[in-house]
């Protein structure tokens, strides 16, 4: 009878992952479903930023033009408040816009897609053609995809997106998803609470 030799960097054994290849697979796994998350957080920041942004930059345009034409049916106070109100919007939303063009979330979001990607495919391989992979040549390939692609996650991309592994409560899961949201709107939420605040003083300014 022939004599099978077990090599401990190989993978797999009658097609079951040896637990080094089988961590590494968890590893990537783990790693995919958080850049895929990253990347669906960035293009929801991205689109709700330009959105917002858009609106309110129309909305001062079409406010100053009334203002141009109906100045006169408008009392003294209320167009000076109306026109200090347009001023702040105008500042803040194009500083707003020159912060978010800054982050360069649209290339940051190709770069953690690209990724996200490649660990898939790269999980597909380890696990459908096993006999392929020892432990060293998985690590190199898997350690490659990531140089390769430098935008990393953030915390709350590898928690939100791998809560059930871990076996969170409910309380855990809804801190997850708050922390979530509140990253991919955090900056709308700033911008909101600034325009309302400064708004505001204008007012208490102008009728004060």
């Amino acid at each position: 009878m022939t004599q099978v030799e077990v090599v401990p960097q190989t993978n797999a054994v009658d097609g079951i992952l040896s637990a080094d290849i089988a961590e590494i697979l968890k590893k990537a796994r783990y790693t995919k479903y958080a850049r895929f998350a990253a990347y669906r957080r960035l293009k929801r920041r991205q689109a709700s930023g330009s959105f917002v942004y858009n609106l309110f930059g129309v909305s001062v345009v079409l406010g100053s033009a009334y203002l141009l034409g109906f100045a006169s049916t408008v009392s003294v106070e209320l167009t000076s408040f109306l026109s200090f109100s347009f001023i702040i919007l105008s500042l803040t939303t194009l500083a707003f816009q020159m912060l978010e063009a800054s982050q360069q979330n649209e290339k940051r979001s190709l770069t953690l897609y690209r990724c996200a990607m490649e660990l898939s495919e790269f999980s597909d391989r380890l696990q459908l053609v096993s006999v392929d992979y020892t432990v060293e040549k998985a690590l190199v390939e898997y350690h490659k995809i990531l140089r390769e692609n430098e935008e990393n996650h953030d915390q709350v991309d590898h928690w939100y997106s791998n809560h059930k592994s871990y076996g969170s409560g409910l309380l855990e899961r809804s801190s997850f998803r708050l922390q979530y949201f509140f990253s991919c709107y955090n900056m709308l939420m700033l911008y909101f609470v600034s325009n309302a605040g400064l708004i505001t003083l204008a007012y208490a300014a102008t009728f004060g």
